[in-house]
């Protein structure tokens, strides 16, 4: 057989590859887009940069990311810039553009028996209580909470504006209405930060928009690791 592992960055231990072996495969092609460099490096053989995709317009670049100490002005600006966003959606949608809802991806801090966190529901209940969003604009993914399940973020009839997650969402999703990442977590993993900011990468229908606004992600991020880590990928993203 020929063996496929997508997410490959994720098989790289001894007894996955004794897996592997077993099958006595004659070859095994590995897909993802953060490879093993180091420990269990992969055998690359063709890649992609950021720029290539970016020309085909299969992605939303450049990045503008801005870290702040204070994590209530981090939500309150990706909500600020979130609607920013909308208001050019709607202005070329109503010229003929096709539909956008752009969406705010919020990474929480996980829970702790120890202390208090900004877990997803304390996140969720900043947005509903001191700024104003309605309930039903809000979901939360996590392992725990599903609220996305056979949701379709791409109607019309979707309410969905703000997806609170911890980790559940740092690889194997993608939805190109997400434009704006709001983290409070601390990051230092490469792969972990390269995987989330990710998930805001896709541009809608792979086709630029008329506003240069619309043809860029937005990163709004409380931790100071997260931001130092995100800059030390310029040259790997290029």
């Amino acid at each position: 057989p020929f063996v496929v592992v997508d997410e490959a960055h994720n098989a790289r231990t001894e007894l996955q590859f004794e897996t592997l072996a077993r099958f006595r495969p004659s070859g095994i092609l590995e897909l993802t887009a953060t490879p093993d460099l180091k420990k269990t490096p992969s055998n690359v053989l063709h890649s992609v940069s950021a720029t290539e995709l970016k020309i085909e317009s299969m992605i939303k670049l450049p990045i503008l990311l801005e870290t702040e100490a204070d994590w209530q002005k981090v939500i309150a600006y990706a909500i600020d810039k979130r609607s920013q966003l909308q208001i050019l959606a709607d202005r070329e949608h109503q010229a003929g553009a096709a539909y956008l809802r752009p969406l705010v991806l919020i990474q929480s801090q996980p829970r702790s028996k120890d202390r208090d966190t900004l877990h997803a529901e304390a996140l969720k209940e900043e947005l509903i209580r001191n700024h104003g969003i309605p309930e039903d604009e809000i979901a939360i993914a996590t392992g725990e909470t599903k609220d996305l399940a056979e949701v379709d973020l791409f109607a019309k009839s979707c309410r969905i504006k703000f997806i609170i997650t911890q980790q559940a969402l740092a690889e194997g999703w993608d939805c190109s209405f997400a434009y704006v990442l709001a983290s409070v977590a601390e990051l230092r993993s490469e792969t972990r930060v390269e995987q989330l900011l990710g998930r805001i990468l896709r541009q809608p229908e792979a086709i630029l928009r008329t506003s240069p606004e619309l043809n860029r992600s937005y990163a709004y991020v409380a931790s100071k690791d997260f931001g130092a880590t995100a800059a030390a990928l310029r040259d790997r993203l290029v």
